[in-house]
């Protein structure tokens, strides 16, 4: 940002706390204030690169705001304004010219991390002490005009402020290599402190935080998907430095500090700052939505534009949760922990901002007598749920009538039609997932189509991998075709050597067969072998099948970007046998417009072979859509389209 437009909008900061100072009878503050903006607008000016000059102003109306609120004393508003406008006025006086952050150190490889932790240590210590030796000649020199404006107490509060104001960070820098934070944490009851690290921190959750800041500094472009990401990001942050205080601290003391679901507010005034900046980055109606699958369960926000807050990364459920699931006797400990995470993300926003609860689970999904049941075939592997009421219990849980579950093909088909999907307003689509299953998800005319269940061949559509069936011949070949599933049955009837598509492509079945393969000397030579672990990067692997399986997935992929012709082979060879899957799924339903576009979403089908090129394409899309004999397949790069299919109230 043009550093004249950041004067103007610092300003508007100055008149907005001169308002703040008149309603709480604190106006023989303005003068200061305007004096010691007027005396640090130089230093800002210099360090404008690094952080904008409204930053600074930006931390002292937060910092007004919290104090107003939290019933500041008179000494309190004096120190804790001056601290908040001046807190970084050095950066751009200390020599480094940039603010090293943890993101920034956390991208770097492991050789050269050590040098640049003890730069950020060095850089963050130095913009600190300068800037408390600025501020404090300032003050004193306001003083000399001025003694009643500031006493020499006042002074050496303000500068300890700023001498310490930062050393959050460097307590993170700490962790980072190897050493204790605990003398680095600011005590609980210190209150101007806490309240002036919590007008700092607010910034990074403010439009102007993340827009003229985060992405001004990375040259991104400020689209609503780099927003999002970026403000999940800072939260992210936050909510590390919360940890910094629990790895820290006996329990019974970080107890003490108070911190607000999960976040570095303490104050109510704070949290609420909180609550309303991050509510500035959504459009319409909010729903706080969850993906649910076999082994990761995430959590965000949408509006209605499809824009999506992750306010959680994926995390496997079973740990976070405490349960093993696979016990049907877990399924309401599992259902609780979603609706947690629920009520968690929701106090993110101010009351009554987010709209409705949504699960976008693995299904099938049926409704019976009025309930909608998850798996009302019985339990299948991954999950506890066995014809159990997930809607109900929800809406019991969380108390809100306001609760939408759908299957999780349904929700990556939703969610590709949405404004940042790969086929955004489209109106026909089927999302193929290939993750730890595989599933379809349909949109036929805008709407969700789950198949028909009184049609064999419909019934549980969106179970595609237990309806296609792999059928081996005696030559070594092998054909697809697609079988139907009673109503009261799970999967379609198979005999002998035949599979269902499941068993073949799902990650737990594909990942270990071609780790199988590899250690076949009949298939594959001693030193095509090792020429493959070469091209993974793993060369001192040896001959351990399960560690074998466990770096097969990124491992084909990278074999395969150095040339690797077995790596290569692999990637056609599954492309092949998924085209004919396909190809089957697509004469079964001829003329159905839901099969024109096809996108490969889940971890196996947006990674497997991402970025190995064929003769024109993708090579693992240019393998399936050579026998499909059109382009129908394409991969999805939306990575939260399972969250974003919410931002449809019509659902």
């Amino acid at each position: 940002m043009d550093v004249q437009r950041s004067i103007e909008l610092a300003r508007e900061d100055i008149t907005a706390i001169s308002e703040i100072l008149v309603a709480a009878q604190q106006s023989a503050l303005i003068e200061v204030i305007e004096y010691l903006f007027a005396q640090l607008l130089p230093s800002l000016v210099q360090s404008h690169k690094i952080s904008p000059v409204h930053h600074a102003t930006s931390v002292a109306r937060r910092m007004a705001e919290i104090m107003q609120r939290e019933g500041a004393t008179p000494e309190e508003w004096k120190r804790g304004l001056a601290a908040a406008l001046a807190h970084d006025a050095a950066l751009g006086l200390t020599g480094e010219g940039r603010k090293i952050r943890k993101a920034d150190i956390d991208r770097l490889p492991a050789d050269r991390r050590p040098t640049e932790i003890e730069a950020a240590i060095q850089s963050r210590g130095a913009h600190m002490i300068v800037g408390s030796t600025l501020v404090r000649n300032v003050l004193t020199a306001f003083k000399a005009m001025y003694p009643e404006a500031f006493t020499t107490a006042d002074i050496d509060e303000i500068a300890f402020l700023i001498a310490n104001h930062d050393n959050l960070s460097i307590a993170e820098y700490e962790m980072l290599r190897g050493g204790s934070a605990a003398r680095w944490l600011p005590e609980s009851g210190y209150r101007l402190m806490k309240w002036l690290r919590e007008a700092d921190r607010a910034w990074m959750v403010t439009v102007p935080g993340v827009v003229d800041a985060d992405l001004a500094r990375d040259g991104l472009a400020d689209t609503p998907v780099n927003r999002m990401r970026r403000l999940a990001s800072n939260i992210r942050r936050h909510h590390e430095e919360v940890e910094l205080y629990r790895r820290n601290l006996p329990e019974s003391v970080f107890q003490q500090f108070g911190f607000r679901n999960g976040t570095l507010y303490r104050s109510q005034a704070g949290y609420e700052i909180f609550q309303r900046s991050i509510s500035e980055f959504f459009v319409g109606r909010v729903s706080v939505a969850v993906s649910l699958g076999g082994t990761k369960v995430q959590v965000g926000l949408v509006d209605e534009t499809g824009s999506v807050l992750e306010a959680t990364p994926a995390t496997d459920w079973r740990a976070a949760f405490g349960i093993t699931g696979e016990d049907p006797a877990e399924s309401d400990t599992l259902t609780a922990g979603v609706a947690a995470l629920m009520r968690r993300a929701a106090a993110l926003l101010p009351p009554g901002r987010a709209g409705r609860y949504c699960l976008a689970t693995k299904g099938p999904l049926e409704y019976r007598d009025g309930l909608l049941l998850l798996r009302p075939e019985g339990r299948m592997p991954n999950m506890p749920f066995d014809k159990y009421p997930i809607d109900q219990k929800l809406r019991e849980m969380l108390g809100s009538p306001d609760v939408i579950v759908l299957h999780d093909g349904a929700a990556a088909a939703l969610g590709e039609i949405s404004r940042w999907g790969t086929f955004p307003d489209s109106v026909d689509l089927s999302a193929f997932i290939i993750g730890t299953g595989v599933g379809l998800g349909v949109i036929s005319g805008g709407l969700v189509y789950d198949g028909n269940p009184s049609d064999p061949y419909e019934n549980k559509l969106g179970s595609i991998g237990r309806h296609l069936v792999y059928c081996p011949d005696d030559g070594g070949g092998f054909h697809y075709e697609y079988r139907p599933i009673g109503p009261r049955s799970s999967q379609a009837e198979i005999a002998g050597k035949e599979k269902h598509l499941s068993t073949r492509m799902a990650g737990k079945y594909l990942f270990p067969r071609l780790a199988g393969l590899l250690l076949n000397r009949k298939c594959v030579s001693h030193a095509t072998y090792f020429g493959v672990l070469r091209d993974m990067g793993v060369e001192d692997l040896g001959e351990d099948q399960a560690k074998l399986e466990s770096v097969i997935p990124p491992g084909i992929t990278a074999a395969a970007l150095r040339g690797n012709e077995w790596a290569r082979a692999q990637i056609v060879e599954v492309g092949q046998e998924l085209g004919a899957a396909l190809a089957v799924l697509v004469r079964q339903f001829p003329g159905r417009a839901f099969l024109d576009r096809v996108v490969l979403v889940s971890t196996v089908a947006e990674k497997f072979g991402l970025g190995v090129r064929g003769a024109t394409d993708d090579l693992f899309l240019e393998s399936i859509n050579e026998v499909l004999g059109r382009q129908r397949v394409r991969r999805s790069r939306y990575l939260d389209r399972e969250l974003a299919a919410f931002s449809r109230w019509s659902i």
